[in-house]
């Protein structure tokens, strides 16, 4: 056998060694990390489901400004009118006294 094939199989004995030794701890880590996943997963679903709630309510929204900014015109144009009125009305009442 050449040095090198006994290099790698010292390393590989070393690193097997190492595997079996600490198993438990890489048992844990490795459920803990498909815990999270599972659960970053499940997020990543849930933002999705809200998303798409978000995207089916926007033209909603959209109509919701629409008519609040045609009832702000509105207003608007009624408070100019008045506002135009109430000198007017100010010279009505003087004249009356």
């Amino acid at each position: 056998m050449s040095l090198r094939r006994l290099l790698w199989a010292g390393t590989a004995a070393y690193i097997s060694y190492n595997l079996v030794k600490n198993r438990k701890v890489i048992q844990q880590e490795a459920m803990e990390t498909k815990e999270l996943t599972d659960e970053a997963t499940a997020q990543v679903k849930d933002i999705l489901k809200q998303m798409t709630i978000i995207q089916n309510q926007l033209p909603v929204v959209t109509g919701i400004v629409k008519d609040l900014n045609k009832k702000a015109e509105a207003f608007k144009h009624e408070v100019d009118i008045r506002t135009k009125q109430m000198p007017l009305l100010r010279k009505e009442d003087a004249s009356t006294k």
